[in-house]
This record gives C-alpha cells, sequence and structure tokens, in this order.
C-alpha cells in the first residue's frame, strides 16, 4: 500500500468552504476521472485516508482527498471558481 499525503491545510479550506455552502463541483481525480456533484461534508476513516464527501444524484460519494487533482465550482456566486490539488493552491 502506498503512503497517503495529506492535502495541505489551505488547499483543506477550500473543500470546507464548498461544504459548508453546499457549492456544486466537478472534481478531477489523478486517475482522470470525473465527479459531479454537491459538496456536502469530510471525513477521517479508519484507514487514516481523508474522504471528501460528494452528493451525486442522491448517492453519497467518498472521495479520497489524495487523489483530487482539481475541483471547479458550478455554483453562481460562489466565493471561489477552481482550486488545483497537484500544484499549490491555485484561485482562478
Amino acid at each position: 500500500m502506498t503512503k497517503q499525503t495529506p492535502i495541505s491545510c489551505e488547499l483543506y479550506d477550500y473543500i470546507e468552504i464548498a461544504c459548508m455552502h453546499r457549492y456544486d463541483v466537478t472534481l478531477s481525480l489523478a486517475d482522470g476521472r470525473m465527479i459531479a456533484g454537491r459538496a456536502t461534508d469530510t471525513r477521517a476513516g479508519t484507514d487514516k485516508v481523508e474522504y471528501f464527501i460528494v452528493d451525486v444524484d442522491g448517492e453519497l460519494l467518498e472521495v479520497p482527498m489524495h487523489q483530487l487533482s482539481r475541483m471547479q465550482t458550478n455554483t453562481p456566486g460562489a466565493s471561489f471558481k477552481q482550486v488545483d490539488f497537484q500544484l499549490e493552491a491555485t484561485e482562478k
């Protein structure tokens, strides 16, 4: 099993903001997959992995945060538009 590197506190803050405001987001994952849904919550698993919980058409998906590549907000008036997780935090 490969070691999971936690995301920085600055990047985690963007996830928390998205959850707090229930932003509609599109997530790009490191493996190329895309997930679109509503940001709902975070949780730390017993496996020491942090998860970003996204509601996709009524199904709650737990996305391991270390797999995030980019998060785009699709909610009008959101406080940020895009965050890149593979680089330093960038706001566009």
